[in-house]
């Protein structure tokens, strides 16, 4: 494990990095912009005396704000008192405040002045202050012995599971990946950064932070995706060189802006596969902008591979590969299952309820994910263990079966999950959007030869319906909700063993 570096050390980093950057963001009452330096030697000083100081044993600190000058001032005087972090979502429920609460102990949450959601989930959070637009939220509570100097975040993370964890991450590895982010992007002061990721993921708070170690302008769209018009009129009028999103995001943007916008430099895009077809509609949106795709999860404070993607590649079956690993991270792949598994500079501690029930700080993670190896050693994504298919007593990953229909002509999207079935025991089960000019008579008739070229017959789908975009249950980040899409289509297909179950002849 690399060397820790106290949490002050990167407030310093940071603020040796400003110079003339501004922080633009987009509130009600129209755009303000604020120089970077002043947040971080003005704001956050005066946040900072607010929070209790820690030496030995850092507390949390809750944050919850959209994207604007209260996150950067939360987020930087939490670590110039020694605190750790703990991003909270915007529309977290009183219901997950509460659980987050009980797991947690914060000794403080920062909120804004009217957000009254801490004080009705925990009665024994009361107000204790307001500065710059902040309001403190106070309550007894012990430092946090588990966390040691330097656990500079506690980042709250489901994946796929549905059961939030939360992961010890150390300053040294919040400026390692953040670093390495400024430096792949190769981030400069002319730089014009849209930041619009919900800023309780792991990924919205490194974005920030790149932005800030190059001195660039951050343009923060406090209003995710509510309105992909109004977001890209935003980063069209302040000159956007440059976002990061999931490919969702971006089809939304392109649905909602069919104008060209030249001057982007770079797009990267992460999260979910990347596909050809979205490659192209992006190069032709942005013309002279240079795609990336990358990799990453929460545990490794966010990003671990990166590539640069060109009309030739590298792609397989028409999705783009997630590249090789940023410097001071490790991949390898478990040799019996191809599960993905990181290590380095970047990495977690470990999870909280591990390190509290005595665990050692982790080396390595086992990600959970599932990848292969290209010729020229760039990692593919083909899946992850907990949503691997059983059909048959062979092994089906949903995203193999979900690339292959996405090669058939008119597919716009498709998702894929495993529905029970008496004698397979998973049946194959696949929501299909087309576009508008093709029928489902069209489908059928093209969907046979792709298939047969791309899979083997027994990873064919047995369950087939088309749908609007907007009938594919999705995640808060854009991924596909699994579990949800399940119920639908047990819904819409019948109960296994029914007379009424429909089946797909192909």
């Amino acid at each position: 494990m690399a060397n820790r570096l106290p949490s002050s050390d990167l407030v310093a980093r940071l603020a040796s990095s400003c110079r003339s950057g501004l922080l633009v963001t987009s509130a009600t009452f129209g755009a303000a912009r604020i120089p970077l330096a002043r947040l971080i030697d003005e704001w956050a000083p005066a946040v900072a005396r607010f929070f209790p100081g820690a030496r030995e044993h850092p507390h949390a600190i809750m944050i919850s704000f959209p994207h604007g000058p209260e996150l950067l001032a939360a987020v930087i005087a939490a670590w110039k008192s020694g605190n750790a972090i703990v991003p909270v979502s915007t529309r977290a429920t009183r219901a997950e405040l509460r659980k987050l609460i009980d797991v947690l102990q914060p000794a403080r949450v920062a909120c804004a002045i009217a957000d009254l959601r801490f004080e009705n989930a925990c009665s024994g959070l009361r107000p204790t202050s307001s500065v710059h637009g902040l309001k403190i939220l106070a309550r007894e509570a012990r430092c946090q012995e588990t966390l040691v100097a330097g656990d500079a975040w506690l980042a709250t993370t489901s994946g796929t599971t549905g059961e939030p964890k939360n992961a010890v991450i150390s300053a040294s590895a919040i400026l390692t990946n953040a670093e390495c982010a400024r430096q792949y992007l190769d981030l400069t002061q002319a730089d014009r950064v849209l930041l619009f990721t919900p800023t309780h993921f792991a990924y919205a708070i490194v974005q920030l932070l790149s932005a800030v170690l190059a001195d660039a302008t951050v343009l923060a769209w406090p209003h995710g995706l509510l309105s992909p018009h109004n977001l890209a009129d935003f980063a069209r009028e302040h000159r956007m060189t440059g976002v990061s999103a999931n490919p969702t995001a971006f089809e939304m943007w392109l649905r909602s802006e069919p104008r060209e916008q030249p001057g982007v430099r770079y797009l990267l895009s992460a999260g979910q596969p990347f596909r050809a077809g979205l490659f192209d509609s992006l190069s032709r949106a942005f013309p002279g902008a240079i795609c990336h795709s990358g990799y990453g999860c929460t545990e490794n404070t966010n990003r671990i591979t990166i590539t640069r993607i060109d009309r030739s590649g590298p792609f397989r079956n028409s999705i783009a590969s997630v590249g090789w690993p940023i410097p001071g991270t490790t991949v390898r792949l478990e040799p019996d299952t191809a599960e993905i598994v990181i290590g380095g500079s970047s990495l977690m501690q470990g999870y909280l309820a591990d390190l509290q029930s005595g665990s050692a700080r982790v080396v390595h993670h086992n990600t959970g994910d599932l990848g292969s190896i290209g010729d020229a050693g760039e990692l593919y994504l083909i899946g992850r263990i907990r949503t691997r298919m059983n059909v048959g007593n062979e092994k089906v990953d949903p995203e193999t079966v979900e690339a292959a229909i996405a090669l058939v002509p008119g597919v716009c999207e498709c998702a894929v999950v495993p529905l029970h079935d008496d004698l397979l025991g998973d049946a194959i089960g696949a929501l299909i959007v087309l576009e508008t000019t093709t029928s489902a008579d069209e489908l059928r008739r093209d969907i046979r030869p792709v298939l047969a070229a791309a899979l083997r017959r027994s990873q064919w789908p047995h369950h087939i319906a088309t749908a609007s975009s907007s009938e594919i249950p999705r995640t808060s980040y854009g991924k596909i909700d699994r579990v949800a899409l399940k119920k639908h289509l047990q819904e819409r297909f019948g109960a296994a063993g029914s007379r009424l179950r429909k089946t797909t002849e192909l």
